[in-house]
């Protein structure tokens, strides 16, 4: 299973802009890593950033769960 990601997979996955990427990296949202000049973010970063904002949002929604995803959904964003 690929455990790493490029910039424009992250964009894809997470339908945002490349700035904002590099934004949630600067602000620790995500996690990434250099290797050859390649910036490199890590899919544990990316599940557990996805399950911040899955909780952030059903707090803001007063919502339980959303889609039957709870807390402990753990799924893997991409099985490679």
């Amino acid at each position: 299973m690929k455990r790493n990601l490029r910039i424009n997979e992250v964009m894809i996955l997470l339908s945002c802009s490349r700035s904002t990427i590099y934004r949630l990296v600067a602000d620790g949202e995500i996690v990434a890593f250099k290797n050859r000049g390649n910036l490199l973010i890590t899919i544990e970063s990316l599940e557990l950033y996805r399950d911040r904002q899955i909780l952030k949002f059903q707090e803001e929604n007063g919502l339980e769960s959303v889609s039957g995803c709870s807390r402990t959904c753990q799924g893997d964003l991409i099985n490679k």
